[in-house]
């Protein structure tokens, strides 16, 4: 019997085995910019708890000539706007290849969402971290700011990780679970 190429499904090749060797054939460029793209996200939400400052919390200022106004406008606010840009174009790149690759829930689900939620929850950390160790626990609008986007962004990527799991478990047929304890399926 003569061996079928790639491009050819094996007769007993159900859709989620289709679409997991799709996923695993996507051209590398992809997989670099799924990964580039959640890395910009993640250098996003690391620059934004740079922004905030202690000299809020400072007595010593409060005290002084034209110290509260030090104390409102001091902050690093000149990578406000680089936190933003990254933020953008890492969410805007994973967006599109969401788009790109809408049809293939594995893909999506290990290059995208689970980087996505993973990266949300690091920046959450290191935002909550920078609070209560720079900060004393105080939080500054930016931290909140902060706080609410990599929570809304790491919300959502749970919400299409559970999702588009369950999308990909309900192709699972029969076959695929015969396949995924013995190795190959079982001819009829």
């Amino acid at each position: 019997m003569a061996s079928k190429s790639n491009n050819q499904p094996h007769a007993l090749q159900t859709p989620y085995m289709a679409m997991s060797v799709q996923a695993n054939q996507v051209h590398i460029v992809f997989d670099i910019c799924a990964s580039f793209s959640s890395w910009l996200t993640l250098a996003g939400f690391i620059v934004l708890p740079a922004t905030f400052t202690s000299l809020k919390n400072s007595d010593g200022l409060g005290g002084l000539a034209g110290g509260k106004e030090i104390q409102e406008v001091a902050r690093n606010l000149e990578l406000l706007p680089v936190a933003a840009i990254l933020c953008f174009l890492g969410i805007s790149s994973s967006c599109w290849l969401w788009w790109r690759w809408h049809k293939n829930y594995i893909w999506l689900v290990s290059r995208i969402f689970l980087l996505g939620l993973f990266h949300s929850l690091i920046g959450l950390f290191t935002t909550l971290a920078n609070v209560f160790s720079a900060q004393g626990g105080h939080l500054s609008v930016t931290a909140r700011i902060t706080i609410s986007v990599t929570t809304a962004c790491g919300g959502c990527m749970l919400i299409l990780v559970g999702l588009y799991s369950h999308l990909a478990n309900n192709m699972v047929t029969e076959t695929d679970k015969v396949v995924s304890k013995k190795g190959r399926p079982q001819d009829p």
